[in-house]
C-alpha cells in the first residue's frame, strides 16, 4: 500500500517498491496487528470485519441463552465479544457511531 496526498493520487500506479528485486504488489488493504486500513486510510473495512465478527459472537450467545442465567450471558458478552469493540477503537471509533448504534441494539436484544 502506498500512501500519498490526494493531489498526487493519480501518480500513485507509477510508483513501483522493490525489495532486493522482488517488486511488492499493491494492496487496496492491508490487516496489521487485527486492525484493517485501506489505501485511503479509512476504516470502513475495519469496523464492517469487527461488526461481522461480533454479530456472529452475540447471535451464538442468543441462540444459547435460553439456556444460560444471565450473569453467564453477560460474561460470555464481556468476554468475547467487548474486547473486539474496545481493541483500538480510539483510533475508529470516530467514525464507527452507526456501528456502536448497532451493537448497542444487539447488546440490547441479548439481554432481554
Amino acid at each position: 500500500m502506498v500512501l500519498c496526498s490526494h493531489q498526487k493520487s493519480h501518480q500513485e500506479d507509477q510508483v513501483e517498491v522493490k525489495i532486493g528485486t522482488s517488486v511488492l504488489q499493491k494492496q487496496k488493504s492491508v490487516k496489521y496487528l487485527g486492525v484493517t486500513v485501506d489505501k485511503h486510510l479509512r476504516w470502513h473495512l475495519h469496523i464492517d470485519n469487527v461488526r461481522k465478527n461480533c454479530l456472529g459472537k452475540i447471535a451464538a450467545i442468543r441462540r444459547a441463552s435460553s439456556y444460560l442465567p444471565d450473569h453467564i450471558r453477560r460474561t460470555l458478552y464481556l468476554s468475547f465479544v467487548l474486547p473486539h469493540i474496545e481493541y483500538c477503537s480510539v483510533v475508529w471509533i470516530t467514525v464507527g457511531q452507526p456501528l456502536l448504534a448497532d451493537w448497542n441494539a444487539c447488546r440490547t436484544t441479548l439481554y432481554a
